[in-house]
């Protein structure tokens, strides 16, 4: 079957395509994820050396709550360039995923911490602020990767193309966060206990290495739960006809 990439699409047709470009390019997908979720995965077991070390807990937890909601924002950026420049037929590594980003990587990151705190701040307000918060900004780091606008300015679209559809963008949103929670914590509880059985529970040496197992095994789901974002913006572009890329651009699935 075949289908065009940037044109109007269903949730369904959306993960269709989703998993077509990850059959497709799946080493390249995983190495751009890798370059960001392995040292993310040692984060947790680094910060807690960093507080037995006498560093301040306060600052140590502040940093690795902006670390971890910044790091996936520029990744991904890349993501998204990466799509575009398959789609081209333009050979993509992973270091020119990354490199094409320039100084938008910080632009990134900046976006991702302001919606990261915006949501998170809009839940502890009675939940309904922060649901609402995240449907608005769904879309608002594709919209610095490809419209080179600032983070602001990058949420202020996002609000504006989500318009276009918003109960898609809620109910893909919806079925992602339940995918997530259905594999993330079964995933990260096995990991964690089958270490613990080999090397103790609660130990820094079984935090350290469930923390980068967790990671390494979370590196294979992680880029299917990106991907459907990206194309989310991209369907919400095709809503305003701007001509994003040429119509024959296809993908076979």
């Amino acid at each position: 079957m075949e289908s065009t990439l940037f044109e109007p699409m269903t949730v369904g047709q959306i993960f269709r395509t989703t998993f077509a470009l990850y059959r497709r390019h799946s080493w390249h997908f995983l190495g751009v994820v890798a370059v960001v979720y392995i040292p993310l995965a040692l984060l947790p077991a680094t910060t807690d050396l960093l507080e037995l070390a006498g560093t301040g807990a306060h600052l140590v937890v502040v940093a690795r709550m902006l670390i971890m909601i910044a790091a996936p924002a520029i990744c991904t950026g890349a993501l998204t360039r990466s799509i575009v420049e398959l789609h081209r037929g333009h050979p993509v590594s992973v270091c020119r995923a990354y490199g094409s980003l320039g100084s938008q990587a910080l632009a990134l990151a900046v976006a991702g911490i302001l919606v990261g705190i915006g949501v998170l701040a809009g839940l502890l307000l009675f939940v309904l602020p922060g649901i609402v918060i995240a449907i608005y900004c769904a879309v608002t780091v594709p919209c610095v990767a490809m419209e080179n606008l600032c983070p602001v300015a990058a949420m202020d679209r996002s609000r504006t193309l989500v318009r276009h559809d918003m109960a898609k963008v809620f109910w893909l949103g919806l079925i992602l966060l339940v995918a997530s929670l259905a594999i993330g914590y079964p995933v990260g509880r096995v990991v964690y206990l089958s270490v613990a059985v080999l090397l103790g529970s609660g130990t820094p040496l079984t935090r350290f290495v469930s923390s980068l197992a967790t990671g390494l095994a979370a590196l294979w789901f992680w880029p299917a739960f990106v991907i459907p974002q990206i194309l989310l913006y991209f369907h919400l572009r095709s809503h305003e006809n701007e001509g994003l890329l040429p119509e024959d651009m296809r993908i076979r699935s």
